[in-house]
């Protein structure tokens, strides 16, 4: 009768009733009778380079006391948004990076860029010009490295031609050259009869950031600070929607850093700013109104949601300890997807991974977003590169609709949770810091310690195939062919850039009237680099630390391939492997399978046998392969009397062979070795070094 009931109401009613409740212990229970005797913890908890512990399951009980829980967008401590509407109003800025050394067809791209999904200008002056390096102390090889080669107006008004400046978000990373680049948009500006009030954007400075990759700064810190005091000012003043400071963290991303790290680094950086420019004469809301932060985006789909959630959370505690107002305490993250975990082979899985970590950015509500290239480590980006990365992002805002929804993340108990812990760690690490003082602990080389060390926790989790990289570390394509790479002619950029440019001695020092000033100098054809010598004078090394370069995950087993393909232009054939199984693919597939994936990201040719039923015949035909390594494979319960009998006749036949068992039978290890055998390849064997040393044994290392 009550099942009748139901059938004829089922609208609204609840099924609850008929179904018992679990607790948390029923399940775990059952979870640890499906594990069959192995370790609940050891394989279902998940310790992460930030000192986190990933649970397999999260419930309600993980979430109970976080303060941030109920938090709507819009309002402080703004964890799940700035603003009331997120995205569904506003959607995010799709700031590509735009990698053309030439000025005139980087104009032409940008152009097209705009016309197919492109919604804002990103631009960002080279490794040289982000320092105001004079082009008479340069060759050609350093122009246009990591940047646009902006060495004057004339070079800016290029890349700029044809833009409609109000209409459109300008992001300008000029680092030490910021001032030099204001007063640059104040110049064209007005020769397009644009206000600098309706300019939308960025034009920003990053003193730790030149000072982290170049190892020192091209001017005193007390120069540097007073010149980003004075960018402020004249924003604050002049161009009120334009951002001033960039707290650049994808340098600590793209090092290795963990994300609470980056965080804490971040705002170690940021609140340093703040201290300076407070003492300066600047209040707090026209500081943070002009702060802007760069966040690397990796390869953790939710750590790095939840990472961009907690900056916001920190960021308005930080801003509201300061005296902040709750409009202060907004925080704007221009995302870019990491490098730290892209490949130089098999570059087409990068796709992938910049598809998922610009899914975590939008996530996570970023305000612009810069997806890189899949080709981004091999080589420049081309048209067709270029358009993948657009689309990923138009794919996202336009098919996926991930602009309908504010912070779909949230309420989740994985997320939230890992929002609190991220949130915790970084606010002990930044307070850390904080007392210890930022740029003392770079210059004693604490921070690149910290780094380094994470950065290593995280390759050796690849190298023990604790985690793979899709075509490096695990199912190595060696048949690919290489990506086609546009040469330019760098040295008719390099002379088209000196091309009537004035590096004349000129008398300037820092004023009220700075930007005025430059902005003169540069109308008359004054270089960047002769404002910047009157304005500092002698350049000197006030502060050196070590720098802290970009690192990559696959950096290790990309040496190794690097060696056997060079092996093979040598020789004509990739270093060889011959896999001899000794029982029935059935029973080996899986040893197989692991024993392939082994050698192949180490750049080696494995030919698999067929099935042996003599070690005799498998010697002979190894021989025949004439492969330097032979990999014995076969079942545990064969290998005590196998490997003995079939290393010894191998090593009489040919002692320069080298004998490898698929395994680690542990009671019989000494034994093996003692009758010849050389590696031993399981599990946890450290893949890299063991494919190193066989290669320096057959030469190709």
């Amino acid at each position: 009768m009550k099942h009748q009931e139901k059938e004829s109401n089922p609208i609204g009613f609840s099924y609850a009733n008929d179904f018992p409740e679990h607790d948390f212990k029923e399940w775990r229970d059952l979870a640890e009778k499906g594990l069959k005797g192995a370790p609940f913890d050891k394989v279902l908890l998940t310790p992460t380079a930030e000192g986190i512990t990933l649970k397999p399951i999260y419930t309600q009980e993980d979430v109970k006391d976080i303060p941030f829980l109920h938090n709507l967008p819009g309002y402080a401590p703004y964890v799940r948004n700035t603003t009331t509407s997120g995205a569904t109003k506003r959607t995010w800025l799709i700031s590509q990076d735009l990698d053309i050394p030439d000025l005139e067809m980087w104009n032409k791209a940008l152009k097209e860029d705009l016309c197919k999904g492109q919604n804002s200008v990103y631009l960002k002056f080279d490794d040289n010009a982000r320092i105001a390096n004079s082009l008479d102390n340069l060759n050609t090889k350093d122009i246009a490295n990591d940047g646009l080669p902006i060495y004057s107006l004339k070079d800016l008004k290029k890349a700029l031609k044809g833009i409609s400046l109000p209409d459109i978000n300008i992001d300008i990373e000029a680092y030490s050259a910021a001032l030099a680049a204001a007063a640059m948009i104040e110049s064209i500006a007005d020769e397009n009869k644009v206000e600098l009030k309706q300019l939308k954007g960025s034009i920003t400075t990053d003193p730790v950031a030149i000072l982290v990759k170049n190892g020192t700064l091209p001017n005193t810190w007390d120069q540097a600070m007073n010149e980003m005091a004075e960018l402020t000012r004249w924003a604050v003043h002049h161009a009120p929607q334009m951002k001033t400071v960039m707290i650049d963290a994808t340098i600590w991303n793209n090092a290795g850093a963990s994300a609470v790290q980056e965080l804490a680094y971040a705002f170690s950086t940021a609140v340093l700013y703040i201290t300076e420019m407070l003492d300066r004469g600047l209040t707090i809301e026209q500081i943070s109104s002009k702060i802007t932060f760069s966040f690397g985006v990796g390869k953790h789909l939710f750590i790095e949601i939840a990472k961009l959630r907690a900056a916001r959370n920190l960021w308005a505690q930080i801003i509201e300890s300061f005296n902040g107002t709750a409009e202060a305490q907004k925080m704007h993250i221009f995302a870019k997807t990491s490098i730290y975990n892209k490949t130089y082979y098999d570059p087409w899985v990068n796709i992938l991974r910049t598809t998922t970590e610009a899914f975590s950015a939008i996530l996570g509500s970023c305000d612009a977003l810069n997806v890189s290239t899949f080709d981004a480590v091999v080589k420049k980006s081309d048209e067709f590169s270029r358009r993948i990365a657009r689309n990923q992002q138009n794919i996202l805002l336009e098919e996926a609709h991930l602009d309908r929804v504010i912070d779909p993340a949230g309420g989740s108990w994985y997320v939230e949770s890992l929002t609190n812990e991220i949130s915790i760690k970084a606010w002990e690490m930044f307070q850390q810091l904080d007392s210890k003082g930022f740029i003392n602990l770079l210059q004693d080389e604490t921070i690149q310690k910290e780094i380094e060390n994470t950065h290593n926790w995280k390759v050796k989790n690849i190298i023990n195939r604790k985690e793979g990289l899709i075509g490096t570390s695990v199912f190595a394509n060696l048949d690919e062919k290489e990506l086609e790479i546009k040469e330019y002619d760098l040295q008719a950029i390099y002379a088209e850039l000196k091309n009537g440019l004035k590096t004349e001695m000129i008398n300037l020092s820092l004023d009220k009237d700075i930007i005025s000033n430059m902005r003169k100098q540069l109308e008359a054809g004054i270089s960047i680099a002769s404002i910047y010598q009157a304005l500092w004078g002698k350049k000197n090394k006030e502060i050196e630390i070590k720098k802290i370069p970009n690192r990559r995950l696959a950096e290790k087993y990309e040496e190794l391939r690097n060696a056997s393909f060079a092996y093979q232009k040598k020789h004509g054939y990739l270093p060889q492997v011959f896999l001899a199984t000794m029982s029935p693919v059935n029973v080996l597939k899986p040893r197989m399978d692991f024993s392939q994936g082994f050698f192949q990201p180490g750049g080696f040719d494995v030919k698999v046998s067929e099935y042996f039923e003599s070690f005799e015949v498998a010697n002979k035909e190894a021989i025949a392969s004439k492969a330097p390594v032979v990999v014995i494979c076969a079942t545990d319960d064969t290998y005590p009397d196998l490997v003995p009998a079939m290393t010894k006749n191998i090593k009489e036949t040919n002692p320069q062979l080298i004998v490898v068992v698929a395994g680690y039978p542990a009671d019989y290890i000494d034994k093996f070795k003692q009758s010849g055998v050389d590696f031993f390849i399981h599990l946890k064997a450290d893949t890299i070094q063991t494919l190193a040393d066989i290669m320096k044994k057959i030469g190709v290392l």
